[in-house]
């Protein structure tokens, strides 16, 4: 039980500096040797955990991505996404605090958040974070004996739901100021009530 709590404090003291260094330097410039200096760890520890930086960077979006899915799952299975986007009562913002539970994850782990899916060459995270959303979102509908309208075709109509979502997240978190995740929540649950020339006021006579 030690020995695997040893390990996991290296391993989070490599990721830390990791990151931090991704924010300094940039990805592309992370070496093992300025890695382990910013650990404060020898060379032969880094290679007791890893093989190489990509595995590092590998084993960072794993978890990233399993803890985004496991997120999504427990709000699709108690249907409360469903609930707070598509049936509450549009005046009451307060139904759609517990959303606000999804995005805790990402504002609590913000800066590795940033450095994964912001980072110009991964794009690849960046779409399966994209299909999870419309999977678990479209999935949550259809339970619910939901569809989606007829006004459209449905993928454009899919595209509009799920990129809406999607976008509010990403400015969310590139700010430098975030907002608070109940804060986006409520930005969420008003962006679905208001179509696109709703988002323009003439204040002209």
């Amino acid at each position: 039980m030690r020995q695997n709590q040893r390990v996991l404090q290296t391993k989070q003291k490599l990721k830390d500096a990791f990151i931090t260094l991704c924010e300094q330097e940039g990805i592309t410039n992370v070496t093992i040797s300025n890695l382990v200096k910013e650990a404060n760890l020898s060379r032969g520890t880094f290679y007791v955990n890893y093989k190489d930086i990509n595995a590092l960077l590998e084993e960072l979006q794993a978890e990233l991505f399993a803890n985004i899915l496991s997120e999504f799952q427990t709000k699709i299975s108690d249907n409360s996404i469903y609930n707070e986007i598509f049936v509450q009562n549009s005046s009451n913002d307060n139904v759609y605090l517990s959303f606000s539970n999804v995005l805790n994850y990402i504002y609590n782990n913000i800066r590795m958040i940033r450095v994964l899916v912001l980072n110009a060459e991964n794009h690849e995270i960046l779409t399966k974070i994209k299909s999870l959303i419309e999977k678990y979102f479209i999935e949550s509908v259809r339970n619910n004996n939901g569809h989606m309208t007829d006004e459209l075709p449905e993928d454009y109509a899919r595209q509009l739901l799920v990129d809406c979502l999607f976008s509010i997240v990403i400015h969310w978190i590139r700010k430098r100021e975030p907002e608070s995740p109940e804060e986006v929540a409520r930005i969420i649950a008003a962006s679905r009530r208001l179509a696109p020339q709703n988002l323009v006021v003439n204040t002209t006579a």
